[in-house]
């Protein structure tokens, strides 16, 4: 626990095995489709990206609506 919050990291590749998936692509084939997704598709205007989450967040929903910056 650090700060109330569980921070465990589990070693054992045995029980990570479960949720690996059955990709078959390379790591730069996973990067190259990654920055295409962000360069090319991703509203950022509108979005957000939530690591709490593991999902897509609206910023009407985080309140992030006052324009600053270069977004006038």
């Amino acid at each position: 626990m650090a700060n109330g919050f569980n921070v465990y990291f589990c070693e054992d590749s045995l029980v990570l095995k479960k949720y690996s998936s059955f990709n078959t692509k390379t790591a730069g084939e996973l990067l190259c489709g990654l920055f295409a997704y962000y360069a090319h598709e991703f509203n950022f205007h509108d979005n957000v990206i939530s690591i709490r989450t593991g999902g897509i967040l609206t910023k009407v929903s985080k309140n992030w609506v006052k324009k600053v910056g270069r977004d006038n």
